[in-house]
């Protein structure tokens, strides 16, 4: 997993402090850091938000080194796309968003200790 790295590698690639970051996240300077250098993985509601920011796609983001492939922006949209990416993201984004609902419904059901490390107990108001 390339998460704290490619954090790290996004935020410097866009010229942002910890401190911009942390703002735009809701988090500290130090939490981002601690993601940036794996001492915490981030949950999954601020990855998303990561991936947002940077347009980059959570695969990308979770397992490829973006630094060694010197990542672009919109450069999965432009590799994997022969679709109208703006309707078909959204459309597919809220798909997913649902699929993950349940999923995360299933384990807090079955491993609420799982549920609320993995920081999903933060994401129930969406």
């Amino acid at each position: 997993m390339y998460i704290g790295k490619n954090i790290r590698y996004l935020r410097g690639k866009h010229r942002q402090t910890l401190k911009h970051l942390a703002e735009k996240l809701g988090k500290t300077p130090g939490a981002i850091g601690d993601y940036e250098r794996n001492r915490n993985t981030p949950p999954v509601d601020v990855l998303l938000e990561i991936c947002e920011i940077y347009s980059v796609n959570i695969d990308d983001l979770i397992n490829k080194d973006l630094e060694a492939e010197q990542y672009t922006s919109g450069q999965t949209a432009e590799r994997t796309a022969p679709y109208n990416s703006t309707q078909d993201e959204k459309l597919l984004y809220a798909l997913l968003k649902e699929k993950f609902k349940l999923v995360a419904a299933e384990l807090k059901e079955k491993d609420l200790e799982a549920y609320k490390k993995l920081g999903l107990d933060k994401l129930e108001d969406w």
